[in-house]
């Protein structure tokens, strides 16, 4: 079967969690050795990575001012792969592909993050599927997508194992002080993921608290320099570690003692569930998607949204009673027990099948 895997975003903050599915996707596909795999994605690390995997890449213009050219690009290249599916993770894509290639195309859409806009232009092909339950009502409820023609199929992350010496020299390089506990952040500096509140809350803990805390930030992106400075502004720039974009995610999840994941909108986020594979808790927001894998209490805590000062009392929580973190890290390798990376690609390939069974196209 031909598949072919079409994605775009911004590759300024390095890999972030949709493009990493989708790598992750392409490679263990082509490792079954039943799918010949093609990438069509703007240029970036994503390309890169594709190619390391002997998987061909058609590099297609990101920018909006471009759509000429990716039309054009879009075109050429179904003409000449010709793939059986067509496997669109944005937005943007599907819609340029259910406008103007349905016909003669099998087009199935992943909707990874839940939005609330463009309400009345959404397309979707001819199937779609969400990464989380919440995300597939969300589709259903709020853009009228037919019920049967959405599946949920859970996220879910290549399990990765850490390294000890780079754990070794992590904990060298960044020592952490006597009773200092330890929050990783995992994300881009984007509006979306909610960093500012994080500060705000750091800076409204007591003094002596705020001593007892550091956090991790392990991401990159434009707000990156506006995040700096307001956690200089708020004199809590000791509290947080930058660490620019890292692969060393497995490394860092050993060293933390939690993850904190402030965000104001998701779809099922990958890092809560590399989180759980390590056995860490999850401090997050009680967002949709997230709350599908979070349960307050038993694998971490949730907070409102938009909430500093919900969010510092979930800090001092743990601070205060740092034992519980032993046991909701318990609960939380539990819970990610549960998302099977081998599993979620076993439900995509079967839903490529009956996709190719169910919608009969004319090439």
């Amino acid at each position: 079967m031909k598949i072919l895997l079409v994605h775009l975003y911004n590759p300024d903050g390095g890999l972030g969690g949709a493009a990493k599915g989708v790598f992750e996707l392409a490679s263990a596909l082509k490792k079954t050795n039943r799918y010949e795999i093609r990438a069509a994605v703007n240029a970036g690390p994503l390309a890169e990575h594709l190619r390391q995997e002997n998987i061909r890449v058609f590099e297609i213009p990101r920018s909006k001012f471009q759509i000429p050219g990716l039309i054009r690009q879009l075109r050429r290249i179904l003409r000449d792969f010709t793939p059986d599916i067509i496997h669109s993770h944005h937005r943007f894509t599907t819609f340029l592909l259910d406008l103007l290639f349905k016909r003669g195309n099998r087009i199935l859409h992943t909707e990874r993050v839940l939005k609330k806009n463009h309400r009345f232009f959404y397309r979707y092909g001819h199937r779609v599927t969400t990464v989380s339950e919440s995300l597939r009502r969300h589709l259903i409820d709020y853009y009228r997508v037919p019920e049967s023609l959405v599946r949920a199929i859970p996220n879910a992350a290549q399990l990765r194992f850490a390294s000890a010496r780079q754990v070794e020299d992590l904990k060298t390089h960044y020592p952490a002080a006597p009773g200092q506990l330890t929050g990783l952040c995992i994300g881009r500096f984007e509006e979306q993921k909610g960093h500012a509140y994080l500060m705000e809350a750091v800076a409204g803990l007591p003094p002596q608290d705020r001593l007892r805390l550091r956090i991790v930030l392990a991401g990159d992106g434009k707000l990156r320099a506006a995040l700096e400075k307001k956690a200089q502004t708020l004199e809590v720039r000791g509290n947080f570690i930058f660490t620019g974009y890292t692969d060393a995610v497995p490394e860092w999840l050993e060293v933390c003692d939690f993850l904190i994941l402030p965000s104001l909108w998701e779809g099922m986020p990958r890092s809560v569930i590399e989180a759980f594979y390590a056995g860490k808790p999850v401090i997050a927001t009680a967002i949709e998607g997230t709350r599908d894998i979070v349960r307050d209490g038993e694998n971490g805590l949730l907070v409102p949204p938009r909430s500093a000062q919900h969010l510092g009392q979930a800090l001092l929580q743990v601070l205060n009673q740092p034992e519980k973190l032993k046991s909701w890290g318990a609960s939380a390798r539990q819970t990610g027990q549960k998302h099977s990376f081998a599993g979620m690609i076993q439900q995509y390939e079967q839903f490529y099948t009956e996709l190719r069974i169910s919608v009969r196209v004319e090439k």
